[in-house]
């Protein structure tokens, strides 16, 4: 076997993966490639190119993975490493406890080894690379790293069963010394870290980013603390304003797309009134919109995604003091930019009015349980943070009214024209300075809880229209720019003149511009 060439060696070897991918379901086996490695050591390396392009590692496991790459050209196939942090496991009766502090504390302390360990290994093989095959290293795959964070019981029926997201009490997983600095890593172009269940800290996000300044795909879940905390929401949007407006050209020359989800929780209440998350020393001004808008232009980004629903204002797309459309700033790279807008801005105000309504009666908890057994285990475990049985004074419908969610409320289905008419004509004006825009998707308002009344602003440069061809209706495609405009029938809400000539002047002669009401 090994006086076959290696490249009929690679070829048998794929045709056997891609005959056997044809018929795979998602439940189905591993493919049994990896039994052929055993054939000679030309069939090994040609069978390890496709069995370790992509690797799947918890960090409580992580010296096989040292292992395993002890060799060199393992290293360079692979192209995908999907990293799970394994946070202490707690008992079934903690699931009923809030989280005490030397465990956040604990926790904290293994996230920020996990992430060196990682980083750090990847950097040993960057510096062993360029130590055989000089400055410029061989030639590897470009890696894209996925990384979660969560314990055992985090996401399992037994954390259901307790006092879900409110064990955490406010506690996000940040770095610790001395592992918050970390080497730095250019084989790593993308990079995603999901889930909201163990909540980072923007700055242990982005401290993640500024390792990898080859990064050409960066994806972060982040969740914004609860409205209680109101000094640690400052801090957090803060922390993200700083850690934005760092992202330079000459760090972040790769960069294309950048894809954010702030997962924050609209209220349901809307005679609630949200804090003011502006950064105080600067006045009226929102700086994270602000920095947002920077690094959309100043960055070679092709692609920005904006979700959770993500509390933006106005300079998100335009600065408050430059209101001529035709002037500066323009956005010479932006192809797609999505966002998905929170019904409240920044300052604490709502983009949506209305007339006061009577409150629903209160219901149930989602993350609380209302069953036998569950206040069963209540009863003998206690919420106390440490293991007695005397309860804390815990009342979630208590929790739920201070920040917003109870109780249901939403008498504001109309779109305020003084709030909202200045966000959506900054949109309108940029939207006007993209000349590779491609796409757009703008939205608001779309959650259950709202009803009829969102909106959606949806932009393109080619569409699909219908043509007669030798008396066949088909479908031709043309570049032949749109801009549809689709109102909840409760909004109320039309869009102003200018507003409407800024649209027509985006999609130019031949463009269809349309409006229409959502059911």
């Amino acid at each position: 076997m090994d006086k076959l060439p290696c490249a009929l060696i690679s070829l048998i070897v794929s045709c056997l993966l891609e005959d056997d991918g044809r018929n795979r379901k998602p439940w189905s086996k591993p493919p049994p490639i990896a039994q052929y490695a055993s054939i000679s050591r030309s069939w090994q390396d040609a069978v390890e190119m496709h069995t370790f392009s992509q690797v799947k590692v918890r960090s409580d496991e992580f010296s096989r993975f040292e292992t395993a790459f002890r060799h060199p050209y393992r290293r360079q196939v692979v192209s995908t490493i999907n990293y799970d942090i394994v946070l202490p496991a707690y008992s079934q009766a903690r699931c009923w406890k809030f989280e005490r502090p030397h465990e956040h504390a604990e926790n904290i302390i293994v996230f920020s080894q996990a992430v060196h360990a990682i980083i750090g290994s990847l950097h040993a093989w960057q510096v062993e690379d360029e130590a055989v095959n000089g400055a410029a290293g061989s030639d590897c795959r470009p890696i894209h790293l996925n990384m979660s964070v969560e314990s055992r019981l985090d996401s399992s029926s037994l954390q259901r069963q307790g006092i879900g997201l409110y064990r955490m009490g406010g506690h996000f997983i940040d770095f610790t010394e001395p592992y918050s600095v970390l080497p730095k890593v250019r084989r790593v172009s993308e990079l995603s870290i999901r889930g909201v269940l163990r909540p980072l800290h923007p700055s242990a996000a982005f401290r993640i980013v500024s390792a990898l300044p080859s990064l050409e795909y960066i994806c972060i879940d982040l969740l914004e603390p609860d409205a209680t905390r109101e000094d640690m929401q400052t801090q957090h949007r803060s922390a993200l304003t700083q850690h934005l407006s760092s992202m330079n050209r000459t760090s972040f020359s790769s960069l294309r797309t950048l894809y954010l989800n702030w997962d924050s929780c609209e209220p349901w209440n809307h005679s609630f009134i949200p804090n003011d998350l502006r950064d105080p020393k600067q006045g009226s001004k929102d700086t994270l919109s602000a920095a947002l808008h920077t690094i959309s232009q100043s960055l070679p980004i092709t692609e920005l995604f904006l979700y959770g629903p993500f509390i933006i204002s106005s300079e998100l797309f335009w600065p408050i003091d430059s209101p001529a459309p035709d002037s500066p700033p323009h956005w010479p790279t932006l192809q797609c930019l999505t966002v998905n807008a929170s019904i409240v801005a920044p300052d604490g105000t709502y983009y949506y009015t209305g007339t006061p309504g009577t409150p629903e009666p209160e219901d149930g908890d989602p993350w609380w349980p209302e069953s036998p057994r569950a206040e069963a285990e209540v009863d003998a475990a206690g919420y106390a943070s440490d293991d007695s049985r005397v309860r804390d004074p815990f009342n979630r419908h208590d929790i739920r009214r201070s920040n917003g969610t109870l109780p249901l409320n939403n008498w504001r289905s109309e779109l305020d024209p003084e709030r909202f008419n200045p966000l959506a004509l900054a949109l309108s004006r940029a939207v006007c300075c993209m000349p590779v825009l491609g796409e757009l998707d703008f939205c608001m308002g779309m959650s259950d809880i709202q009803g009829s009344s969102g909106i959606v602003l949806y932009g393109e440069a080619e569409s699909d229209v219908a043509s007669l061809l030798s008396g066949n209706r088909e479908m031709e495609h043309v570049k032949r720019r749109g801009w549809r405009a689709e109102i909840g029938r409760n909004a109320k809400w039309e869009p102003p003149e200018e507003m409407l000539e800024l649209w027509r002047r985006f999609v130019g002669p031949g463009g269809v511009v349309t409006v229409d009401e959502r059911g």
